[in-house]
């Protein structure tokens, strides 16, 4: 990558109407009363809206940026947190239950070798280990933009 010509996105989590992580998670949330919680839920993720996303691509196209663009809800939240709101909107009661990460990744990698269809991957669980709050407001700024918080983006796609 050539900073100087190359343009590389680093969105947070991406609340859509349908489709990748944020859909497994709210249909976890939907069909089971207990949600694992890897790691224990601790760590901070922050959102990006679907179509905010859209907009800040058609905005970095447009401005001619350059270098890495973090883009996302400058704030964030933990996962548990997220779950609990996620369970809020659909109406539902869970039990959210802290899961040793590391010993679910090896499980997870061996289901994977036999090709048993799982609701998460080793790496969907490796990802969320890795989340940290990454700073976003001197992009956005870059950007010309706001994100939805994850109440709004939410609010949005769980009406």
């Amino acid at each position: 990558m050539d900073p100087e010509r190359d343009l590389v996105f680093r969105p947070g989590l991406v609340p859509a109407p349908s489709g990748g992580l944020f859909e497994r998670l709210r249909r976890s949330v939907q069909s089971s009363a207990i949600v694992p919680l890897f790691g224990g839920g601790k760590q901070i993720l922050q959102t990006v809206h679907i179509n905010d996303l859209s907009l800040a691509f058609e905005n970095a196209i447009e401005s001619d940026l350059s270098g890495a663009v973090n883009v996302a809800e400058p704030e964030g939240i933990t996962m548990k947190s997220f779950i609990r709101k996620i369970a809020k909107r659909l109406g539902r009661r869970v039990v959210l239950v802290p899961v040793p990460a590391q010993p679910t990744v090896a499980v997870l990698r061996l289901l994977e070798g036999a090709h048993v269809p799982l609701p998460v991957s080793s790496e969907n669980v490796l990802g969320l280990l890795a989340m940290r709050h990454t700073p976003t407001a001197a992009d956005l700024e870059r950007l010309g933009m706001r994100v939805r918080t994850t109440d709004e983006s939410l609010a949005d796609l769980m009406p």
